[in-house]
């Protein structure tokens, strides 16, 4: 049952994937960090880590120990571009659909996750946040009960599954790109004998 929910899912969320990773390639083209709030420097990290800290303590209600644990996965996340805002929305978002403790701690492992399968810091999110959300209503379709551990793991399921779904629409896009060119190539090669008119 539960992988007959995850393929489905799975493939739900690869279509939208593939809108979403186009659109977040283009936006991390075009986006300029503004200087004035984020240069890239160790002060600005430094900043910007604080600002996640105090977002994890405050609106997630994770404990100093909990908010440490993280550090290695927030580090990641900030090393590869990402922003405090972002965090900050899956954090409310996941604690509102009961996503709290160990449970929360995962999702925030899963953006850091999720970045280095390619989203921006705003894409990691979304698809964490869809994930919660999806384990939200499983929950409440079975009315199990299950602890905040179990749900951690259940929503790092649920991003792992969407992650390979992307990598796998890539592999399918490359192929597809490749084999376009290789056709090209032939058609090049068919059309270069022919004598030109007027000869």
């Amino acid at each position: 049952m539960v992988g007959r929910i995850l393929a489905a899912f799975a493939t739900a969320w690869a279509l939208y994937a593939q809108g979403a990773l186009a659109q977040d390639q283009a936006r991390d083209q075009d986006r300029v960090r503004d200087p004035a709030t984020h240069t890239g420097t160790e002060p600005d990290r430094a900043r910007d880590r604080d600002r996640i800290h105090e977002t994890l303590s405050e609106d997630g209600k994770l404990p100093p120990a909990e908010v440490a644990a993280l550090d290695a996965d927030v580090e990641q996340y900030l090393a590869r571009g990402g922003t405090p805002e972002p965090v900050r929305e899956t954090v409310r978002a996941a604690v509102r659909d009961g996503c709290t403790g160990p449970c929360l701690s995962e999702a925030v492992r899963e953006m850091s996750r999720a970045m280095k399968g390619g989203l921006s810091g705003e894409g990691a999110g979304k698809v964490v946040q869809e994930a919660v959300r999806a384990e939200k209503q499983e929950r409440s379709r079975t009315r199990a009960e299950a602890g905040t551990s179990e749900q951690g793991e259940r929503v790092r399921t649920r991003v792992e599954a969407q992650l390979e779904s992307r990598r796998r629409e890539g592999e399918r896009e490359r192929a597809m790109s490749q084999e376009r060119a290789r056709e090209q190539q032939r058609e090049a090669g068919k059309g270069g004998g022919s004598p030109s008119p007027g000869r």
